[in-house]
């Protein structure tokens, strides 16, 4: 494939047949960036102007957006926001989204407590409905695990982008 109505400038692909860029015209280019072996590790969006202005790292099952405005030849963070994506083994799914950066602020996060910002998303396919805790104080970044109310734990696992 190498053309879509939403894309008017057409998709560039690289050997390996992996999206490489696609370009939207008046609205700028996306270029995509793969690890060793072939995963998605960076997308960036760059605007007419030729400024970044969307960004995404994608660390397994981590990853960072940042949006970016240059104001005066200066690049400014407006927006960072760090996502956990936690599943089970039996599929079950959990996103854990923390804002570390709105409108140039940083939000600063007191010892051994979650930023107010987290969201959890969550989505569980079981016989029986539970509850997975929502708030991020039931994950621990050391062991990439969380527990659900009935005790038991999710892990992070590796998702594709």
């Amino acid at each position: 494939m190498t053309a879509m109505p939403s894309i008017p400038g057409g998709l560039t692909w690289d050997p390996q047949d992996r999206l490489q860029k696609t370009d939207h015209q008046g609205g700028g280019i996306t270029y995509y960036v793969y690890d060793s072996s072939g995963i998605r590790a960076r997308k960036v969006h760059v605007n007419q102007a030729g400024t970044m202005s969307k960004e995404r790292l994608y660390l397994g099952p981590w990853e960072t957006y940042r949006e970016t405005t240059d104001l005066l030849g200066t690049p400014t963070l407006d927006l960072e926001r760090e996502t956990l994506h936690v599943q089970t083994e039996a599929g079950d799914a959990c996103l854990l989204e923390t804002k570390t950066v709105e409108n140039a602020a940083t939000y600063s996060r007191a010892p051994g407590r979650s930023s107010t910002e987290t969201v959890a998303s969550c989505g569980v396919r079981r016989h029986a409905v539970r509850s997975i805790t929502s708030r991020a104080e039931g994950f621990s970044a050391s062991s990439s695990t969380a527990s659900s109310r009935d005790g038991s734990e999710l892990s992070a696992l590796p998702s594709s982008p």
